[in-house]
């Protein structure tokens, strides 16, 4: 369950970044590996298509998730 509501319009697109965000492969302090080639074997595994404002919103996500991350981990 998700504690916040995902803005109208928006469940696919998060839907599908959290899927790459569960699966990426991670870098040596564990951030995840989102990449073009990333999204592409998402588009081709799971029979999706992003358009280009799809993919860009789905790497903002990632910095905004890791800005959120990195302000809890102050917060501790």
């Amino acid at each position: 369950m998700i504690p916040y509501k995902i803005p109208d319009g928006f469940g696919w697109i998060w839907y599908q970044f959290i899927k790459i965000w569960r699966t990426c492969s991670r870098d040596w302090a564990g951030n995840p590996v989102i990449t073009a080639g990333t999204l592409l074997e998402h588009q081709q595994l799971f029979k999706v298509t992003f358009s280009p404002i799809e993919a860009d919103l789905i790497f903002l996500m990632k910095e905004w998730a890791l800005e959120i991350i990195r302000d809890l981990e102050k917060k501790d």
